[in-house]
């Protein structure tokens, strides 16, 4: 009987993890918004084919020669940022390196 409580007790521990993640990203996707909005610059072109992604080009003379907008903060560690772009679905992970810089803001 107690196998059986236990199994019980863990199938429904598995059901509300479940239900609550799906919840938080649907959150996520239909308000992006609540997220921290980053800013990309690079000095290379990073063709991004995200929806709401905008690339603008920067001055020739300039140390990072494209910025790009629309991004959203999903999560950061140590050389990696996971961005969702701000019209949802898209994700890209872009690594922390040089020829790179990151702004953040709410």
């Amino acid at each position: 009987m107690g196998v059986l409580l236990a199994f019980a007790i863990f199938w429904d521990t598995e059901r509300i993890a479940r239900a609550t993640g799906e919840a938080f990203a649907q959150d996520i996707l239909v308000y992006p918004w609540q997220l921290v909005a980053v800013t990309v610059y690079s000095e290379k072109r990073l063709e991004l084919a995200v929806p709401g992604v905008t690339e603008s080009e920067l001055r020739p003379d300039s140390a990072y020669h494209f910025r790009y907008t629309g991004l959203r903060l999903l999560e950061g560690t140590h050389d990696r940022y996971v961005l969702l772009g701000e019209n949802g679905g898209n994700i890209v992970v872009l690594k922390d390196e040089q020829g790179l810089r990151f702004e953040f803001s709410r």
